[in-house]
């Protein structure tokens, strides 16, 4: 099937690749390096190889075609390629089988209230122990007296000269730490309860899967599509 696929595309003068794993990854990385204008695919899974315009339902004539944007995705959910990596690995996908009883508002939850570079370790974390202390790792007042002793500390800061630019960036950094810490601690004590339905796989969170969706086996080459000229007395016989 595929051999007769690939001779009638050659009849018809149509370039065509080879992807040595994941179709989808192969075809995002073609779009991410300029070298076609979108994906025609049914598998959502092409987002998280990174691609950025999709078309659904190009062969079923039953139904009209479908254009997605990441740009929308980032724009109207508040979600990047990296989050939905991650909401992946709590749904589950072809690389994955997830977490059992989390469902797809409850996955946006998480990657929104753990949104730290290890924030799925430290969801897996907290489900995982009864303690409540595990709260304590998470101690804004903590971290943020972490930092600061590490930066030396700035005594036109401490006298209160607010104005000062490093003083106003630390203003900030601490208010957006404040909110991220204040968004996590209401979703522990919201999902406290049902978080004892949640079954977390032994590999969650797998750092093989993360790079099989960041740096897939793809043909690298950036060379531009020639197209050829359809040959007619083949495609007559």
């Amino acid at each position: 099937m595929f051999a007769e696929c690939q001779e009638l595309l050659q009849m018809f003068g149509l370039p065509y690749i080879i992807a040595p794993m994941e179709a989808e990854a192969q075809c995002a990385y073609m779009e991410i390096n300029n070298l076609v204008d979108g994906v025609v695919t049914d598998d959502s899974d092409v987002f998280l190889f990174g691609a950025r315009n999709v078309y659904k339902n190009i062969f079923d004539d039953r139904k009209y075609v479908e254009t997605y944007l990441m740009k929308d995705i980032e724009s109207e959910l508040g979600l990047t390629r990296e989050q939905l990596i991650r909401m992946a690995l709590l749904l589950g996908s072809d690389y994955t089988e997830g977490i059992s009883g989390i469902g797809i508002v409850n996955a946006i939850e998480v990657v929104h209230a753990f949104p730290e570079e290890d924030g799925l370790q430290q969801f897996r974390e907290w489900i995982e122990s009864p303690d409540p202390a595990i709260l304590g790792k998470f101690d804004v007042e903590t971290s943020g007296s972490s930092k600061r002793r590490k930066s030396g500390g700035n005594e036109s800061c401490e006298k209160g000269n607010s104005l000062e630019p490093e003083c106003v960036e630390g203003s900030d950094n601490n208010q957006s730490s404040n909110e991220t810490q204040h968004i996590k601690e209401v979703f522990m004590s919201n999902h406290r309860n049902v978080s004892k339905n949640w079954h977390i796989p032994s590999t969650f969170p797998s750092e093989t899967v993360i790079s099989a969706y960041i740096s897939p086996q793809v043909d690298d080459s950036t060379e531009r599509f020639s197209w050829g000229r359809p040959d007619l007395s083949l495609l007559r016989k």
